[in-house]
C-alpha cells in the first residue's frame, strides 16, 4: 500500500474518492438516513464521519495530513483536528479573531 497524500493538506478529492469506495448510503437500526461503512456495516450520520472512519479504523496512515503550523505529519484527519485543536489552540483563536475583526473592517 503506498502512502497517499490527500485530505487536509493535500488535494481533497483523492481522500474523498478512496473512502467513498467504501461507503453507500443506507439507513441504520432506527431507519434514520446514514452513510454505511461497507467493511464492518457500521452506520453514520454524515459522510464527513463516515470518512473519517473508513480512513481511521480501516486505513490509517495512508494518507499524510500535515499541519500547516508546525509541518507535523498525522496519520488521520481525525488526528489532525485533534492536534491542530490541542496543540495549537492559541494560533487558532488569534488566527480566528484576527479573520473575524478583518472581516468587520470590509
Amino acid at each position: 500500500m503506498s502512502q497517499g497524500s490527500g485530505g487536509v493538506d493535500g488535494n481533497k478529492g483523492n481522500m474523498r474518492e478512496f473512502t467513498n469506495k467504501y461507503i453507500e448510503e443506507g439507513h441504520d437500526d432506527l431507519n434514520q438516513a446514514a452513510f454505511i461503512c461497507t467493511v464492518c456495516n457500521k452506520p453514520c450520520k454524515t459522510r464527513f464521519l463516515a470518512e473519517n472512519h473508513v480512513e481511521s479504523l480501516h486505513f490509517p496512515g495512508y494518507f499524510q495530513h500535515r499541519c500547516k503550523i508546525c509541518d507535523e505529519v498525522l496519520p488521520t484527519r481525525k488526528r489532525y483536528y485533534h492536534h491542530i485543536n490541542k496543540i495549537h489552540k492559541s494560533a487558532k483563536l488569534a488566527n480566528s479573531a484576527y479573520y473575524h475583526a478583518r472581516r468587520r473592517m470590509i
